[in-house]
């Protein structure tokens, strides 16, 4: 049976479930349930099995007890046979491919972090005028003349994120035909692991970060005393925490879609593909949106355009849920 020779060959090779449910990323209990006979693993994950064992899919699924190394027989089932056809990419293509994601989500996460740290000073240096200790024009010249290049970087650093500069080089990652195997698996299923432990700790930092931001906005609100010069310098706070948190998660998630990438199958791949062909052709009406709500909501507060443009960079900063509750939506919409 498949659940005895699972364990078999786990124990013959001295491996734990815990090494074996890491090298699948998967659980723990979804090994011990295998083992148990009480579910049955995915036909992708019994191949991956075969591979880390050494022996062929045949030998898994069938009755005989006789293990057989890996290729010396023919795979019957559909999926191998589609596995034949796919080039497995090379421990070197991985890491230079990691090592480019790496660079691009630093690159990305460093425009967003301008995008939406840049008004800082002209934030900082209004706050000083309202104590009378800056011109207004000093003020504004310096604080907007920093935000402008602020804002230009930024928008550069994320227009050759989403047009793909540099990536051409990997655009054959995501082709179907590509796929990786053995070892080369295993290890990006650990840095998967590993990444994700990471991501889920600087998304509870940046969680932190907004809570505390939020404080003296409401203590300004609240207290209604010299309440542009508090304005300023609640949003010189606010500002100082979200680009960092922002940031901080923009990282994580690029370059974890970038091991996501490497481990998703010929089907995934074309899935996700469709998926994304819907996701950018929905793009420009959040933008639209944010847009019609800048103005109405301008408008309503009698043309306040200082203190409503914070509308842009709390939308950057949303964008990314949107894409993720957009792609989830396709999901179930293409039965996924």
């Amino acid at each position: 049976m498949l659940s005895e020779k699972i364990v078999a060959e786990r124990k013959r090779l001295g491996l734990s479930q815990e090494k074996i449910a890491e090298k699948l990323y998967v659980s723990r209990q979804s090994v011990s349930k295998w083992e148990s006979g009480k579910a049955l693993p995915e036909i992708t994950k019994i191949i991956d099995l075969a591979e880390i064992f050494g022996v062929t899919t045949d030998y898994l699924l069938n009755e005989d007890d006789t293990p057989t190394e890996s290729g010396a027989t023919d795979f019957n089932s559909e999926s191998a046979a589609a596995d034949e056809h796919q080039r497995p990419l090379t421990d070197d293509e991985v890491s230079r491919f990691l090592l480019h994601k790496n660079s691009e989500a630093k690159k990305f996460a460093v425009g967003v972090f301008l995008c939406i740290f840049s008004p800082v000073i002209l934030f900082a240096l209004l706050g000083l005028w309202n104590l009378n200790m800056v011109t207004k024009t000093v003020a504004v010249v310096m604080g907007v003349s920093v935000m402008v290049v602020g804002i230009a970087i930024g928008v550069i650093l994320l227009i050759a994120k989403t047009m793909g500069v540099n990536s051409r080089e990997f655009h054959y990652i995501g082709d179907g035909n590509i796929c990786t195997k053995g070892e080369v698996r295993y290890k990006i299923c650990e840095m998967k692991t590993k990444s994700e432990v990471k991501m889920s700790k600087r998304i509870a930092i940046a969680a932190a970060f907004f809570i505390v931001a939020l404080i003296p906005l409401i203590c300004v609100f609240v207290i209604r005393q010299e309440f542009y010069l508090w304005m300023n310098f609640g949003m010189t706070f606010v500002l100082s925490l979200v680009a960092p948190g922002v940031a901080m998660i923009v990282d994580s998630v690029i370059y974890n879609d970038g091991l996501n990438v490497l481990l998703m199958t010929k089907e995934e791949k074309i899935q996700d593909r469709k998926i994304k062909n819907k996701v950018y052709n929905a793009a420009p009406l959040y933008w639209i949106a944010v847009a019609s709500v800048y103005l109405l909501v301008s408008f309503f507060i009698g043309y306040f355009w200082a203190l409503t443009w914070v509308i842009w960079p709390f939308a950057g900063a949303l964008y990314p849920g949107f894409r993720r509750i957009e792609i989830t939506y396709w999901k179930r919409k293409l039965s996924l």
